[in-house]
């Protein structure tokens, strides 16, 4: 009877060992699958509020007004603001830079949002605008018409449309399409 108890006990301690074993492969395959969406929606998180700064420092060096305070005022202090201005916006698109490369090795090619480089090639247009159109004392005034549209946009009552602005914000509008489903996924 004691050789009978004696099995029976370690049959038990196997199908106990077995079942602790499932028990702790399930916990561990939940736990590495809420690691990774928990890392997926910290990216999403991150490129979303990259790429609205950037915007938003492209709307803030791309405001009118400036030519008029250079006429009332020195040049060289709406140079100086524009500077402050480029640093701001040469930040954000560092930071840019730096989740499109992170996104960039997390997703898959179908997932990533190709539109990020389109919206840093943009901003690096405009810097490049503004550094022609306030930096170069030797720019005729036909290169600066051709910059003009990119540095402010439309003319307010001039019925242009502004194309440069248009297509920033139809790319921003694209990534947060695509993006902003995977924090709702999250929260669920």
């Amino acid at each position: 009877m004691a050789e009978y108890l004696s099995m029976l006990q370690g049959i038990v301690s196997i199908i106990a060992l077995i079942i602790g074993s499932y028990v702790a492969l399930v916990g561990l395959t939940t736990w590495k699958r809420q690691i990774a969406g928990q890392a997926e929606y910290d990216l999403v998180r991150r490129v979303l509020t990259s790429a609205a700064k950037v915007e938003d420092m492209m709307a803030y060096t791309r405001v009118r007004g400036d030519e008029d305070y250079a006429e009332q005022h020195e040049a060289e202090l709406v140079k100086e603001l524009k500077q402050k201005q480029l640093d701001a916006l040469d930040g954000a698109l560092e930071e840019l830079d730096g989740v499109t490369i992170e996104a960039d090795a997390f997703w898959e090619e179908a997932d990533f949002p190709i539109e990020l480089f389109t919206i840093h090639a943009m901003g690096s247009q405009l810097k490049v605008a503004i550094q022609m159109y306030y930096f170069n004392p030797n720019l005729s005034a036909e290169e600066r018409r051709k910059y003009d549209a990119i540095v402010f946009g439309k003319v307010p009552g001039s019925g242009e449309v502004d194309e440069f602005g248009w297509q920033l914000q139809r790319l921003i509008g694209s990534v947060k399409k695509r993006l902003r489903p995977k924090l709702r996924t999250k929260r669920s």
